[in-house]
């Protein structure tokens, strides 16, 4: 199974595949990891399962962080599929990120900017990590919807732009929460 099929269960609210992934990861050909999974289909379950990769990320398994972001991309909605993410976030800001994983994880950013999270407290974790990764082209990318005619567009992108200037600047920890309506 390929990272795009993972992400897509996770976009359709299934489990991963029930058997151990032999697919590899989209540019850097490692495994995927995926906790074993039980025979039944019930989202009380996937969240377990979502527990155990962000333990794994955490554990530094192989593969593990490349399932989280595909949990992340993927972006399954259910409760409490928020506080998840956030968890996911925080465990991904512990970890090493090869510029892949960084690169994915800037476009979901992005992508989140465009068209609004699900979540205030999931888009303010989002940005305490984007404010670690961030490149000139993800800030000059930001820079660019400020300008847009969607004043919620301009919101986020100046709202992620803070956190990074902030986290740069020294200023403030990039956990500092700001006023921000999503």
């Amino acid at each position: 199974m390929r990272y795009e099929d993972l992400v897509q269960l996770f976009r359709d609210k299934g489990q991963p595949p029930r058997y151990g992934l032999e697919s590899l990861s989209p540019s850097v050909r490692e495994p995927l990891w995926v906790p074993e999974m039980r025979p039944w289909d019930d989202l009380w379950d996937l969240e377990h399962e979502i527990v155990a990769i962000r333990h794994a990320v955490v554990a530094h398994q192989d593969g593990a962080v490349w399932a989280a972001i595909a949990f992340l991309d993927g972006d399954p909605y259910f409760f409490p599929s928020g506080y998840e993410k956030q968890r996911m976030l925080g465990a991904l800001r512990r970890v090493d990120l090869d510029s892949d994983q960084v690169q994915t994880l800037l476009t979901i950013g992005l992508r989140h900017v465009d068209r609004g999270p699900r979540g205030v407290g999931y888009f303010d974790e989002f940005a305490r990590l984007t404010a670690r990764l961030a490149s000139e082209a993800f800030k000059a990318e930001l820079r660019i919807r400020l300008s847009s005619d969607n004043p919620r567009v301009a919101s986020r992108a100046s709202f992620m732009l803070n956190k990074i200037a902030l986290a740069q600047k020294g200023k403030g920890p990039a956990s500092q929460r700001q006023a921000h309506r999503v």
